[in-house]
């Protein structure tokens, strides 16, 4: 009986450290990634961002003429914007080196892609759409994402290991 107390009172011991250390930790916040200057005009874009790429993938996925893959594309758009916005508000200890690169291929991805569909591109394999409220919705969309070029360009991480 003896023998099985001290490993309980070890493990409880250990379990009140361990909760006393994640309270702690809840506490103090992380550092951010990149300073809130450096967002603060890309943020409120996003939303905007995401509403015309929403639509425009809506409008493919209703044409027919429009290959599911170039709709599975227009959709992937909306998640690299995503990403990059959760990237953007990143709070670590780490890693913030690992997501300004994210944030950078993925927005040049998205600018790729975005002109593929305004004008066609052979080497993606991405048919111009045809669309006017597409290209009209394109426009818009490289309009946006000329505004955020140089902002990203200029951002540095904070904290890098």
């Amino acid at each position: 009986m003896r023998t099985h107390r001290l490993p309980c009172i070890f493990l409880s011991g250990l379990v009140a450290f361990a909760s006393a250390s994640a309270s702690h930790a809840q506490d103090a916040p992380m550092p951010a990634c990149f300073t809130q200057t450096e967002i603060e005009d890309l943020e409120p874009r996003f939303p905007i961002l995401g509403a015309y790429a929403d639509e425009l993938s809506r409008l493919a996925a209703d044409d027919p003429r429009v290959p599911r893959t170039d709709v599975y594309l227009l959709t992937r758009q909306m998640v690299l914007l995503e990403r990059m916005l959760r990237r953007l508000q990143l709070h670590a200890d780490y890693g913030c080196d690992s997501a300004f690169n994210a944030v950078q291929r993925d927005f040049a991805v998205l600018r790729k892609t975005n002109t593929a569909f305004m004008h066609g591109n052979s080497e993606l394999e991405i048919v111009r759409l045809d669309s006017d409220r597409a290209q009209e919705l394109l426009a818009k969309i490289e309009g946006e994402l000329a505004a955020f070029a140089e902002p990203i360009a200029a951002l540095q991480p904070t904290i890098i290991p």
